[in-house]
């Protein structure tokens, strides 16, 4: 009897190990982020775009240093009366064969690139930032409506027990003459109609649930069960708080305030076009007629300067390019400072109004609980009618739902606006700021 109580008590406790295992993890909204930014389109994207930047960086800043490059070739010169007719020629049919070092002394053009260089990687890293925040919010929001949709559909299960109940009690009490028959098509009616709410509860769930799966980069047909919120309380500070922190926070501001340094660079890179140019170069190789000969090794060190003239007006048209792209960025930026400010209130009133209705929703669950109470009582009595109850039943309904959806819309509007600020975060500080 022991062993076989022993061995019941295995095969219960390697059930239950199995059954645990079997239930899939509950993705918190932390564990939401991290899977969207590893595993998302555009952050993948914006990877490689980092390292671009940084080869390019690169690149530019090879233009500053000391160029070594092996050269070789052959020149021919044609000659009248055994004289070579090319006067910048060393002598008839050459052979070169060199080691050159050539240093770029000035030369706008080289030097530009190398401050754009800096000033782009400086640019990729707000960027970086601009589609992190994009990516945090539409999971986010896409979290907080799913759900959204997941309590609705527990609040529209309940509800249909009640409406299950009613119709009933209409049968229960038509058949005892208590009603008429009219009382019982009623709630079969409104049954029906809580029966297709519900389902169209469910089809948005689904709807939402398949998008967040997208966004954090998995199957459609994967099992996704995503844990509870933990909902302590509802914050939100003046308007002005959020405000004075776009400045600093927002990506794209700081974007715009790059451009129009690289727009104020570019204006004095094409001024800068109408000096000379100079550079050294030192050559060291053999310098032959006939052959290579060590007797003919040597070292040659040049420095060239070109200084424009004449290009028929391309270097003024440059210059006036650069100077009207930094008014067109300068309006961009007024034009953006507009954009933030309108974002940040439209973003705050939406997160206001959903707090309010939060508060007054509160108060109005335990009082629609009572009124649905007091009805199923005063329906048996004979002192309300069906409509009666049917309509504070629904009154209950709805106001359970529309709470849930001001508190999960809260959330979601609160999202929009700390990206509103640039500073939303995968840690979930903004939740209580």
């Amino acid at each position: 009897m022991k062993k076989s109580s022993k061995t019941i008590f295995i095969w219960a406790f390697l059930l239950t190990g199995m059954i645990l295992s079997a239930q899939p993890e509950k993705y918190s909204l932390r564990q939401l982020i991290h899977l969207a930014i590893s595993n998302n389109t555009d952050m993948n994207i914006s990877r490689g775009n980092n390292s671009i930047v940084k080869l390019r960086k690169i690149k530019a800043q090879s233009g500053l240093l000391p160029q070594i490059n092996a050269e070789g070739g052959y020149i021919y010169s044609s000659e009248k009366n055994g004289i070579t007719a090319f006067a910048g020629a060393n002598g008839k049919n050459e052979i070169l064969a060199f080691l050159s070092l050539s240093q770029t002394i000035f030369d706008p053009s080289v030097i530009s690139d190398f401050k754009t260089s800096s000033i782009k990687a400086e640019e990729q890293t707000f960027i970086n930032e601009e589609i992190k925040q994009n990516v945090i919010s539409q999971v986010v929001g896409e979290y907080f409506t799913v759900l959204k949709y997941k309590n609705e559909q527990s609040v529209l299960k309940e509800n249909l027990k009640a409406f299950r109940l009613m119709y009933k009690q209409s049968q229960a009490l038509f058949s005892a003459g208590s009603v008429p028959e009219i009382d019982v098509k009623k709630s079969k009616i409104e049954l029906l109609l809580q029966k297709n709410s519900l389902n169209v509860a469910n089809k948005n769930y689904t709807a939402a649930l398949n998008k967040l799966k997208e966004l954090i980069g998995m199957k459609i047909s994967n099992n996704l069960e995503l844990s509870p919120f933990d909902v302590s309380e509802v914050v939100l500070y003046n308007l002005s708080v959020y405000q004075q922190s776009a400045w600093e926070n927002r990506p794209d501001w700081k974007l715009m305030n790059k451009e129009k340094e690289l727009s104020k660079l570019n204006i004095s890179t094409s001024f800068m076009k109408h000096l000379p140019t100079i550079s050294g170069n030192l050559y060291y190789g053999w310098d032959a007629l006939n052959k290579l000969d060590k007797n003919n090794l040597g070292l040659q060190a040049v420095v060239t300067a070109s200084m424009p003239l004449w290009h028929w007006g391309a270097v003024n048209a440059e210059h006036q390019i650069a100077q009207i792209k930094s008014s067109q960025t300068e309006l961009r930026k007024n034009r953006l400072q507009l954009t933030i400010l309108r974002e940040i209130e439209n973003n705050y009133n939406e997160a206001k109004l959903q707090k309010d209705q939060i508060s007054a929703m509160k108060e109005s669950i335990s009082e629609a609980e009572l009124a649905v109470k007091m009805a199923r009582i005063g329906y048996r009595e004979g002192t309300i009618t069906n409509l009666d109850l049917i309509n504070t039943q629904k009154l209950y309904t709805q106001t359970k739902m529309e709470y849930l959806k001001a508190l999960y819309n809260f959330y979601i509007a609160k999202v929009s606006l700390f990206k509103s600020i640039g500073k939303l975060k995968e840690d979930l500080s903004w939740v209580k700021e």
